[in-house]
């Protein structure tokens, strides 16, 4: 097949959609897959993540697909998607577990555009993610709604290894003027 994009988003798609997807063997040239808006759920990510046949994408789109940390955690170990340069997985139940799962996937070393917007991250996760030494190509940054307050935007203050960031939301995340200022006084932002 030459199919390079295929969006499915706003769909009826369920777990049983996306495995049918992920055992679909002809999509090996896929670069670019859309899935938001969808109820995939942790199993319909771990199909997809299983598949090597996905290995060509350059982007993943999970927003809303009712996944949390598990389906994060078979993302972060699926090796064969080191070409991914944009990851949406925003709007889901992702925590703080999922964020260190992103931090050790050192095949997202490619990753110029990362949404974790309306999740759970808090601190801790911006913790991990800011110690992530191969997001270093990271130019857009989405953690909006994240709960990570005050600590988390110091944390990022301090996250040298995101010094090429272009873009960074930070909106609804119950950041006072103390967090605004370490963000402000950080020389790599």
């Amino acid at each position: 097949s030459e199919l390079s994009e295929l969006d499915l988003s706003n769909n009826n798609i369920s777990e049983v959609g996306a495995k049918a997807l992920a055992e679909a063997g002809h999509l090996g040239r896929l670069s670019s897959l859309n899935l938001n808006n969808n109820r995939i759920r942790n199993a319909g990510v771990q199909a997809l993540a299983q598949a090597q046949q996905l290995g060509s994408l350059n982007e993943l789109h999970l927003s809303n697909t009712e996944i949390g940390d598990i389906g994060l955690i078979a993302l972060a170990v699926a090796r064969h998607l080191n070409k991914l340069t944009t990851l949406d997985i925003s709007t889901n139940y992702i925590s703080g577990l999922g964020g260190r799962a992103l931090s050790i996937a050192e095949h997202f070393c490619n990753l110029n555009s990362l949404s974790l917007h309306d999740n759970q991250i808090g601190p801790g996760g911006i913790q991990a993610l800011a110690d992530a030494t191969h997001l270093t190509q990271l130019s857009h940054l989405n953690l909006s709604r994240n709960e990570i307050g005050d600590l988390g935007a110091k944390t990022l203050s301090r996250a040298v290894y995101l010094g090429a960031l272009k873009d960074l939301r930070l909106y609804l995340n119950g950041i006072s003027d103390v967090g605004m200022i370490a963000l402000m006084e950080a020389a790599h932002l």
